[in-house]
């Protein structure tokens, strides 16, 4: 049984609601078709404030590094949140496109950025012989505030609109912050990145490791923000109600959830390139029985399955970082890898909704997906056998035979 003392049990617990609450960064789906209608724009343009919060939380997390080293973690922690909450209040004041962009698309993405950073530090740090589970806690953490919350604004911005739940969700993480912020202070965490003894190797050198991380990702968050993105855009699409497309956002969530948790879990015991392919290949199927086989049960299934492959990969990619770099190495090297992740944030919501646009159905997007999980199975199949790299294993980490 897994023994946490106070002081890492403290850490867990306040990392996990800064996750908590910036996990309803994925929510942004059920606003989507309401925000068009609302600001009447099309569909390609509202979603210009997703991508745009996908690259500003890459760039906080690729130059967010030396703040983890000198700021306290209960000022970023708390910070963070209350920068979350003043984009949403922006957001919620303007109710117009460019304000939105700035308030979820900036404030918003950074927010969640140093949030996201921030938690897995600590828990590298502080739970060092368990940091798989830890890391599939915090990201899981992350997909449970939009798997409980999806529902609810769907159900409140029928009621009350975008504006009135925007401010509901700004007092939320306002709140977050300052019980996040206690949590941390009272574990007494000085710096959330440790400088450990054991050598780790020269991460410059491992060109190879790096470049089928980077591509995997690439590709892999590619297909998964293009369905995330547009899951509730995806069930109307396919003929769903109200019920189903509401069900459809909150699977989604759920699979994100699962396949989080249980990552972090088989990223403990498992060698990850032997994982990675099985995960991809796995979301490349659910996308093309859709194609082929189009209907509403399908394409709940199919959100459901492309959740729990990208909920996978969030915690799948962190561990393989500090498998074969090392923990002291986490927040540089993660850092880069997650341009990976930014540039498909570029990318794909725009791309899913310029196909709808141009075809009036989401049919093509959705085998651009499968293509694109097909491409990242072949990236990450190029990864070397972690027995060869002995030295950067996680504690108690299965050998790979």
């Amino acid at each position: 049984m897994l023994k946490i003392k106070r002081r890492p049990l403290l850490i867990l617990l306040g990392c996990g609601l800064i996750n908590f609450a910036i996990g309803t960064f994925y929510t942004w789906s059920v606003f989507l078709e309401p925000l068009q209608a609302a600001l009447n724009v099309n569909r390609s343009q509202v979603s210009v404030v997703f991508s745009v919060a996908t690259i500003t939380f890459t760039l906080a997390m690729l130059f967010g590094s030396p703040v983890y080293r000198r700021v306290r973690p209960s000022v970023i922690a708390t910070g963070s949140l209350l920068l979350g909450s003043t984009g949403l209040a922006i957001a919620a004041f303007g109710m117009s496109l460019p304000l939105i962009i700035l308030g979820y698309g900036v404030f918003f993405g950074v927010a969640a950025a140093f949030g996201y950073n921030l938690s897995l530090q600590l828990v590298n740090s502080e739970l060092p012989t368990h940091s798989g589970l830890a890391t599939g806690f915090v990201v899981g953490s992350f997909a449970a505030g939009s798997v409980i919350f999806a529902p609810i604004f769907v159900y409140t911005v029928r009621q009350s609109g975008v504006q009135t739940t925007f401010f509901g969700l700004a007092l939320f993480l306002l709140l977050a912050a300052i019980v996040s912020g206690s949590l941390i202070t009272r574990a007494g965490v000085s710096t959330a990145v440790k400088h450990f003894s054991e050598d780790h190797g020269k991460p410059a050198k491992q060109h190879r490791v790096f470049f089928s991380l980077w591509f995997g990702f690439a590709f892999s968050a590619l297909a998964g923000l293009m369905v995330i993105s547009h899951a509730a855009g995806i069930m109307s699409a396919f003929g769903g109600t109200a019920a189903q497309i509401a069900l459809g956002a909150m699977l989604v969530s759920i699979g994100n959830l699962t396949g989080r948790f249980s990552a972090g879990w088989l990223g403990q015991h498992f060698p990850v390139r032997r994982i990675f392919p099985i995960v991809t290949v796995s979301a490349s199927l659910g996308c093309l029985l859709l194609a082929f086989l189009p209907s509403v049960w399908m394409a709940i299934a199919m959100l459901s399955l492309v959740g729990l492959v990208y909920g996978a990969n969030a915690s799948l990619y962190p561990i393989s970082v500090t498998l074969y770099y090392g923990r002291e190495h986490l927040a540089k090297v993660f850092g880069v890898l997650m341009t990976a992740w930014g540039i498909a944030g570029l990318t794909a919501p725009w791309l899913a909704g310029l196909i709808f646009d141009a075809t009036g159905q989401y049919t093509y997007a959705i085998l651009a997906a499968a293509a694109a999980t097909l491409i990242s199975s072949m990236a990450t199949f190029l990864l070397p056998e972690q027995s060869q790299e002995r030295s950067n294993r996680l504690p108690g980490h299965a050998k790979a035979n």
